[in-house]
């Protein structure tokens, strides 16, 4: 939800998580790399131990990441290691699989994403952001001027149609 932004509720729950050694998970799906080049958890100012990512690290293919700390992730991977050398596994392995888990189009997409982000980053997020603002506040003012029930909540470059009032029932 666009107008929903909890900052200090997200705060306050790593502080009680990271106190009571649960691990905390964020879903940034939607907002990864797009409100800022660290997501929500840049913008609220909260490490999260587990981030689960999407929709634009893959340019438009299907992809998905889990991301974290080693604490929790090197029971998937492993530790780092690699292919061909004389390393191995430092953890017992949890297999994991999924129809498009590591397709190596999705990840040369993800792969050029990132190096996009990266060398543009933060001034392509600030941007779109602006632009998305912008468009807010003037669909915003055509929309009241002319009676129509209907408000742009967003939030960064994420933004929803609203309605208000009697019919908002019926939208």
């Amino acid at each position: 939800k666009p107008d929903l932004q909890p900052q200090e509720f997200l705060q306050k729950l790593r502080q009680i998580t990271h106190k009571k050694g649960i691990t905390l998970i964020f879903d940034e799906i939607i907002t990864g790399f797009r409100i800022a080049p660290g997501g929500a958890q840049e913008w609220f100012n909260v490490e999260a131990d587990i981030v689960i990512y999407g929709k634009a690290i893959g340019g438009g293919l299907p992809i998905s990441m889990i991301c974290g700390k080693a604490d929790f992730l090197d029971t998937v991977e492993g530790g780092f290691w690699q292919y061909g050398d004389d390393s191995h596994p430092q953890t017992e392995l949890t297999a994991f699989g999924g129809t498009f888990c590591r397709h190596p189009l999705a990840l040369a997409a993800c792969r050029a994403v990132l190096l996009h982000l990266r060398e543009n980053s933060p001034t392509i997020q600030e941007k779109v952001n602006q632009l998305t603002h912008r468009l807010a506040t003037e669909v915003n003012q055509f929309f009241q001027e002319i009676g129509i029930p209907i408000r742009v909540v967003n939030f960064g470059s994420l933004f929803r149609f609203e309605p208000f009032g009697a019919y908002s029932i019926f939208l």
